[in-house]
């Protein structure tokens, strides 16, 4: 079992959407927010995971 991880600010970027604030992501996407590491509330970490959007019909 997975033990809970606080996360905060989370924000989807594109890197070839082309607009200034990132508005428009397409499939592929990253997800970014900063992840608390316990302890000390400077020890955090910035975590970028991988997104691809999918049609279901």
């Amino acid at each position: 079992m997975l033990e809970p991880v606080r996360v905060q600010y989370p924000s989807i970027i594109d890197h070839d959407d082309s607009t200034t604030n990132f508005e428009r992501p397409g499939r592929t996407a990253y997800l970014y927010c900063t992840r608390h590491n316990g302890g000390y509330w400077l020890d955090r970490d910035l975590v970028r995971v991988p997104l691809t959007f999918t049609l279901e019909e």
